[in-house]
């Protein structure tokens, strides 16, 4: 702590020019001439690599985050976020096959091999007993996941510095408590490369403060000041908690800038001060510690210093030498170093209009905020000054909060795939005649990305919903965020008059839902990042929305909806059937079920209960078989005692795995024959089936 502290107080000048910098002209401004350059060339590169054409647009279109900046969240944010948090292990002591508790934080680097902080395993021995656990965290919708502890494997490789206080061990292959493997969480690539982060900017820090589930620390952690060539740590505003030694530090796009390591507190005339201004001493509490930064070590030193690591064991030096070898840099998940080109960027004193020149490209999707201009002949770089009153390059548009991008082409969605599970073949279902709405052009069913829907002819509510699910990490790039802001539709294929719109029913009716019965995260999946982003935004589409009580649909928040919990643990799930699934689900559409209306002049009848089969393939080879589980969820009994628009308690909904006879019963849809055989619960009566008291009974293996 006093060398931290030390070197924090050595920077005093130089953290008072920075924040008058900052102040005036931002990070641009109170970057060194040299990191800018660096930083603005990964941004450029970064951007076009992110291009997204749009036949006749007007010009670029900045993509911002949404929302106001966060500070300390127990779920992940953003898919992005969760991706860059999968390799963040909690440390834990074990006893006995059992955890006894959990004191540092860790991340995979390269297969195998996990990073810490030299304090906490400066030996091989310091790890006996321990181990890395993953996944101790809420997920999405704040239900706690499954977690694997995986032991330490020192002899297979290990190394600390206590300079850099950095460790790296290597991890068992099968866990020592829990099931996966290693290889599912993911590492966190290691860039050399400078000009990741500028001063003023926020290090994101994913972690397991005081040994609890993983926290994201966000947007309020901020570079107190650019370390000069021979700094090997990083300093950095902090809104975190202690004890989170070994954390990841990111920049905004979740790239690692440095190894977490500890507070910095304030230090002077070689004392510790407490917040009283008084001199620390050991014993004393350290939340009374007057801390002033955090700080890491910088990726860039940390590789450095390995490429001249002498280890004196061949297999560890053999080692070491993939993981340099892996080190490069990076622009964007899954790719390579950088081979396009990087437009002449120039930093400038203040100007109110770009230079003349054309923009090389149509969209620009940018991750943050990036200011830059292209093409023409950029004015030679001046060195900002705090004079500075604007950003010191080109100002774009101003961008807009991001909007779904439909597919105009309805003529080419391929809808449903009936042959979508590998060996087996799984027709859509079907409903009797008189029931289906047939629309013009005699158009019986509506075909999206990936799943087709029939409507029902008289209650504007769809029949049944066939989609296809394909959990792949590969096939999953965009976050909600990143696709735009909830934005329902009418389908032009049919009558609007033969859909329920938001003013006749929805807006009205606060208690209610959009509720999507195709999930919006089943279908969000593509072989191309066009076609994820045309299959998110189908799912918002009014035919596929039932009105749904707020308890009863949502799975987050205060809610512990069950068609919600349903639908996230299935999920969950599918990584034990090959990430592949077929969703059927529909609304039971009852003659009785009850009329409203809201406030609109118009009464809408909805449906009490809700029906969902899920289709799998288990096993492998030979040995696979197909599997079809389905359920009724039903809301009724609550509606009925507590009414329309008072809130109820979700915990009294009865949800039932049912057999698919009992489904086709109560909806009037139709399934082949081979998922009736393959239903477990085939041939049984009422008492044979499943009452569901919590998720964790429904197991799709």
């Amino acid at each position: 702590m006093l060398k931290a502290g030390e070197r924090f107080a050595g920077k005093g000048e130089e953290r008072a020019r920075t924040a008058a910098r900052l102040a005036a002209g931002g990070p641009l401004a109170a970057a060194s001439p040299a990191l800018r350059d660096k930083y603005l060339a990964r941004e450029s590169t970064k951007a076009m690599r992110a291009i997204i054409r749009t036949p006749g647009s007007p010009g670029p279109f900045l993509e911002r985050r949404i929302g106001p900046a966060l500070d300390w969240d127990l779920t992940a944010p953003t898919t992005e976020a969760r991706r860059a948090g999968r390799p963040v292990a909690r440390i834990v002591g074990l006893d006995n096959g059992r955890i006894v508790d959990g004191y540092a934080t860790g991340f995979v680097i390269a297969p195998g091999l996990l990073m810490t902080n030299w304090h906490v395993f400066d030996s091989p021995e310091d790890t006996d007993s321990s181990g890395a656990q993953f996944d101790f965290e809420l997920d999405e919708v704040g239900n706690s996941r499954a977690t694997a502890v995986f032991e330490f494997d020192p002899a297979r490789f290990f190394y600390s510095n206590e300079a850099l206080d950095i460790a790296i061990v290597a991890l068992a292959d099968r866990p020592h408590i829990g099931a996966g493997a290693l290889r599912d969480f993911g590492a966190v690539p290691l860039i050399p490369t400078l000009g990741k982060i500028l001063v003023g900017q926020a290090v994101n820090i994913i972690q397991h403060p005081d040994g609890r589930m993983k926290h994201y620390a966000l947007q309020k952690n901020t570079v107190y000041v650019e370390p000069t060539p021979d700094d090997l740590f990083l300093m950095y505003t902090t809104d975190t908690l202690e004890g989170s030694s070994g954390s990841p530090a990111f920049n905004k796009d979740w790239e690692l800038v440095a190894v977490h390591h500890g507070g910095v507190p304030r230090v002077e005339n070689n004392r510790i001060m407490t917040l009283r201004r008084t001199e620390w001493r050991k014993g004393m509490p350290e939340t009374d510690i007057d801390w002033v930064a955090n700080e890491g070590a910088r990726v860039s030193k940390i590789l450095a210093h390995l490429h001249d690591a002498s280890l004196g064991n061949a297999a560890h030096q053999a080692i070491l030498a993939q993981v340099l070898g892996a080190a490069h840099e990076v622009v964007n998940e899954s790719e390579g170093p950088a081979t396009v080109p990087v437009p002449s960027l120039a930093v400038t004193s203040p100007i109110d209009t770009p230079p003349s020149g054309e923009l090389a490209m149509n969209n620009i999707t940018v991750h943050g905020t990036a200011h830059f201009y292209m093409g023409g002949a950029p004015t030679a770089p001046a060195t900002p000054s705090v004079a500075v009153t604007r950003s010191a390059i080109a100002v774009a548009p101003a961008a807009l909060e991001k909007k779904l991008r439909f597919d105009p082409n309805y003529r080419e969605r391929k809808g449903y795939n009936e042959r979508f599970l590998t060996g087996f073949r799984v027709p859509a279902p079907d409903a009797p005649d008189d029931e289906i709405y047939v629309g013009p052009r005699n158009l019986k069913y509506l075909k999206y990305h990936h799943y087709t829907v029939a409507m029902h002819k008289d209650r504007r509510l769809a029949l049944w919903t066939a989609s296809n699910v394909d959990y792949d990490p590969e096939k999953r790039r965009g976050s909600r965020d990143e696709f735009g802001e909830d934005e329902w539709k009418a389908d032009p294929r049919i009558p609007i008059e033969q859909q329920i719109e938001d003013l006749e029913f929805y807006e009205p009716a606060k208690k209610f839902d959009r509720g999507h019965l195709v999930r919006r995260d089943d279908s969000a999946w593509g072989e191309t990042p066009e076609e994820e982003e045309f299959a998110n935004a189908d799912t918002f589409h009014w035919t596929n929305c039932s009105p749904q009580h707020e308890e009863f649909n949502r799975d987050m928040f205060q809610y512990h909806g069950l068609w919600g919990g349903l639908e996230n643990h299935i999920a969950k799930q599918a990584q034990y059937v090959d990430n592949k699934l077929i969703v059927f689900a529909g609304p039971v559409l009852a003659t009785n079920d009850p009329s409203h209306d809201f406030g609109s002049g118009i009464k809408v009848q909805m449906p009490m209960a809700f029906w969902k089969i899920v289709v799998v393939v288990e096993g492998e080879g030979d040995a696979s078989r197909l599997r079809a589980y389905g359920f009724i969820l039903d809301q009724s009994d609550m509606i009925e005692e507590h009414g329309l628009e008072r809130r109820f308690r979700a915990g009294k909904f009865v949800a039932h795995q049912v057999p698919l006879s009992e489904i086709t019963e109560r909806s009037r849809v139709e399934f082949v024959e081979a998922l009736h055989k393959a239903d477990p619960l085939a041939g049984t009566t009422d008492e044979g089936r499943r009452v569901l008291i919590n998720m964790d009974q429904l197991v799709l293996r």
